[in-house]
């Protein structure tokens, strides 16, 4: 793609931010874009809208946009759907109006109906599954940032592991506010109760209610299938300094772990702790120990 690419300062965060739309085409200097060119939600998108409108012809480069736009060439045109990857090419024919742009419609519509995408790499820490680019909550929820700059949150390998099958997951309405290390979600089985803490605060905006209806679907796919819901986030910087990613994820995964290996060969036995790591149902493999004490230990509720 055209432009060059810049990284946030944020650890973890490895999400390209890319040149603003109105960077790559020469009108304003400098501007990166921090929501994946989701520019029907983008305030300075819509200030420039509004100033580059032919309503406005005090303002020659407004005025004068139509003109402008026609004259640049087809890398200064990319769609902003091609620019996330979601088409392989195309060229805007609309200065820019996703508005006014059919194609626009219909892929923004796609994007709301389909499954947030999981992000590709992943790193094995003693056994557990821990995706690159991913935000971890020390109470073992996760938080990834999504298309537009939503969040999604779940449940990490650790601990759809420890709680096993899950026969039932509670999760707020849409439109309900959660607030970071507030109760987010809870999960429910033979009659047992594991509240989880929200990795970061703000309103749901969607619901994954596949997960809902097949709750063995945490289990199996904490990450992909079983992720539980979108939240638009309020402080999200801010609540991303106090989550884990990269190497200091790794360092307090492989403590958690070692962890649960003295509880298990204080409770149950030294034989014991590593046969119940290579479950995907370690609450089953540890009934002695009991859910509320494998809870409270490692969910911190």
């Amino acid at each position: 793609m055209a432009g060059s690419r810049n990284t946030s300062r944020l650890p973890g965060i490895t999400v390209p931010r890319n040149e603003c739309i109105w960077m790559k085409v020469g009108v304003v200097n400098y501007k990166l874009c921090e929501s994946r060119y989701n520019c029907c939600e983008c305030r300075f998108d819509k200030a420039m809208g509004q100033k580059l409108s032919r309503e406005n012809p005090t303002d020659q480069v407004g005025a004068n946009w139509q003109r402008i736009f026609n004259e640049l060439p087809p890398e200064k045109k990319y769609c902003r759907h091609m620019l996330t990857g979601h088409v392989n090419y195309k060229i805007c024919a609309n200065a820019f109006r996703c508005y006014k742009c059919e194609l626009d419609q219909l892929i923004e519509h796609e994007i709301e109906t389909q499954d947030p995408v999981m992000t590709p790499g992943a790193r094995v820490i003693d056994g557990f599954v821990y995706p690159d680019n991913f935000f971890y909550h020390r109470g073992h929820g996760y938080a990834m940032i999504d298309y537009g700059g939503r969040i999604k949150v779940g449940l990490d390998d650790f601990s759809s592991r420890l709680l096993g099958k899950p026969e039932k997951v509670d999760l707020p309405m849409l439109g309900e506010k959660v607030a970071m290390n507030a109760t987010g979600w809870t999960v429910k089985r033979e009659g047992h109760e594991a509240e989880m803490l929200s990795p970061v605060a703000g309103m749901v905006t969607a619901i994954n209610y596949k997960a809902v209806k097949d709750p063995e679907l945490i289990n199996q796919s904490p990450y992909e299938k079983g992720w539980l819901y979108l939240i638009e986030p309020v402080s999200l910087r801010e609540n991303l300094k106090s989550l884990l990613s990269g190497e200091a994820a790794t360092g307090w995964v492989r403590s958690e772990v070692g962890r649960l290996k003295g509880m298990i060969s204080q409770e149950v036995g030294p034989t014991a702790s590593a046969g119940g790591l290579v479950t995907r149902d370690i609450y089953h493999e540890l009934r002695d120990i009991g859910w509320a004490k494998l809870t409270k230990e490692f969910l911190l509720t």
